[in-house]
């Protein structure tokens, strides 16, 4: 029987040397007094026989879906082969706008939700950069000088705004919903008065948006009623003021 070693190779290559996420909780999302983690996966690269001086070069990777579906796996074939050239990766979940799973099922969570869950988990891997430089035991041994966020279709959306929107935390549309929930960022500290307080930042130095949605007033008017329903999911409120046609063009308030 002969046996076809590039056939083996190829094999051994997808299947056996597979980049192993780790999963770490960056926040909670608490609704009556139940809690909801929200999570992200770390791939370590495998690329490299040593981390470079400074650290690890990071991908911050942002999964799509309609910003009410996906998860942080979505992005796995783009994270393994940036580990597999020498990239740390962090792929980020981040609330749903209309929560179906969990602790929180059936609560409205429109824009900002998305980009404040963004912005925590990225101030999340720049917390742990600092408790590596501290103790290197402890954290992730990455650059913070050389942070890119990417993502896809609606993760493009967030990565877009993730580093080109202000770093206070945007308030949230807690009247879309009944149930009261809070939002704990594991990055943010609280001060005397009990106002949240950045430690640090969710800037990056490059972006990779596969895909975004940037004009959402053409997207709305132009797409079936599915998309439709994932943009007003989005904002939160019904679109009887949107214009498709006329000179009248009034935008939705989804960009700071």
């Amino acid at each position: 029987m002969k046996i076809c070693w590039r056939a083996v190779w190829v094999y051994l290559f997808l299947f056996v040397n597979i980049c192993h996420a780790t999963t770490a909780t960056y926040g909670e999302v608490v609704v009556d007094g139940e809690i909801y983690p929200l999570t992200l996966e770390v791939t370590l690269p495998t690329g490299v026989n040593t981390a470079p001086v400074d650290g690890y070069p990071v991908v911050f990777a942002l999964h799509g879906g309609s910003w009410n579906s996906g998860q942080p796996q979505d992005m796995q074939d783009y994270t393994d082969i940036l580990a597999a050239n020498g990239y740390l990766t962090v792929s980020a979940s981040y609330r749903y706008t209309v929560q179906d799973v969990g602790a929180i099922k059936d609560v409205s969570f429109p824009y900002p939700a998305q980009l404040n869950d963004a912005k925590c988990a990225l101030r999340w891997v720049r917390k742990q950069a600092a408790l590596h430089v501290s103790d290197t035991s402890k954290g992730l041994n990455v650059n913070v000088d050389q942070i890119a966020v990417m993502g896809f279709s609606a993760g493009a959306h967030l990565a877009l705004l993730t580093s080109l929107v202000d770093e206070e935390l945007l308030p949230e549309q807690k009247t879309v919903t009944a149930r009261p929930y809070e939002v704990n960022c594991f990055a943010d500290d609280q001060d005397s008065s009990g106002e949240t307080v950045h430690l640090y930042t969710s800037s990056a130095q490059a972006i990779i948006a596969l895909a975004p949605p940037t004009d959402l007033l053409t997207n709305y008017c132009v797409t079936p009623n599915l998309v439709q329903t994932a943009l007003r999911n989005l904002a939160g409120r019904e679109t009887t003021g949107w214009v498709c046609d006329g000179e009248e063009r009034k935008t939705m308030s989804l960009c700071a």
